[in-house]
């Protein structure tokens, strides 16, 4: 069977990340199967974008749309890609060799719409010895307690992931209301695109392989507890977003479950075992706690925000 051609979309913003943003490129480069096209989208910077034209003139540079923002950034990718599946490979992330050949292959079945896979941390030395790996989620990695054999999800990590691009088509592309922005630790923005792709498509339509490898970069700030409470109360405020727009059951779905059986877990084997006790369980149990103690203030900051005026089209909107 043919393999689908695959347009390649990175988003950069600053040039602080250029060192991990060349091993990213690098990374693409030594694919075993290369990519078909590579997108590097530069979001409101002039002095990335003259760095990026001189350093990398063999692939597709384009300048994000307004507004500045993640969102923004990747609908600018999409826009500027030219074949059938649209991967996203984030700026300080490094894919595993095999990364574009196991994304073709899980598009293979016809009922995938969007993949996505594992993100191991690369913490700037050893893992803080607070930070529990069931919030991992908090530097944009696989968390424990995400499957561990490929398995239909709600939706794909932001930075490793891929859709047909008929798909972002037919759905108008990444929700601009959501998503990472300038000095602020939002997110969720691929969170809501696939809960209206699996409203469209069905609740099959999204892969997740841990097969599909990548390794994301941790910097010093993101690993420092001021980072970890500032991102969890914006994710807070993120699902609060998307439940506004599509509603509580779906937006909250996976975070439920986590609270419900992942956290009690974790909480378990920090304070009620004696590895726990003897490799730092009761300040991961503190962090644990205080991270959905400010994850749930989040929520609740947004909810009392005032209402949005305006309106994502449904699924059927989208595409009429």
């Amino acid at each position: 069977m043919r393999s689908p051609s695959v347009s390649v979309v990175v988003c950069a913003h600053t040039t602080e990340r250029i060192g991990v943003l060349g091993q990213a490129l690098r990374s693409l480069a030594a694919q075993t199967q290369q990519p078909d096209q590579v997108v590097l989208v530069i979001d409101h910077n002039d002095a990335l974008m003259t760095y990026a034209r001189l350093a990398w003139p063999t692939i597709d540079i384009v300048a994000a749309d307004d507004p500045a923002g993640l969102s923004s950034a990747r609908n600018t990718g999409v826009a500027a890609a030219r074949h059938e599946i649209v991967a996203f490979l984030d700026d300080d992330a490094e894919a595993d060799a095999t990364w574009l050949e196991r994304i073709g292959a899980a598009f293979d079945d016809p009922t995938v719409q969007a993949v996505g896979g594992t993100a191991e941390p690369q913490w700037p030395g050893e893992r803080p010895r607070w930070f529990h790996p069931t919030f991992d989620w908090v530097v944009g990695c696989t968390h424990e307690g995400s499957p561990t054999a490929p398995a239909r999800v709600r939706n794909v990590i932001g930075c490793s992931m891929a859709f047909r691009a008929s798909t972002l088509a037919a759905l108008g592309g990444f929700d601009t209301r959501v998503g990472r922005g300038a000095g602020d630790a939002l997110g969720a923005e691929e969170t809501e695109l696939c809960i209206r792709l699996r409203r469209l498509l069905g609740n099959d339509s999204v892969l997740f392989d841990p097969a599909i490898r990548v390794r994301h970069h941790v910097d010093d700030d993101r690993a420092r507890m001021r980072y970890y409470l500032r991102r969890c109360h914006g994710e807070g405020r993120s699902k609060a977003r998307v439940s506004s727009t599509q509603g509580f059951d779906d937006a909250l779905s996976s975070e439920r479950a986590h609270l419900r059986a992942t956290i009690p877990s974790a909480l378990g084997r920090c304070l009620g075992t004696p590895d726990g006790w003897r490799t730092g369980g009761p300040v991961q149990a503190a962090a644990i706690v205080v991270g959905v103690i400010a994850a749930a203030a989040g929520y609740a900051s947004e909810h009392q925000r005032p209402a949005r005026q305006d309106r994502r089209p449904t699924p059927e909107e989208a595409i009429a």
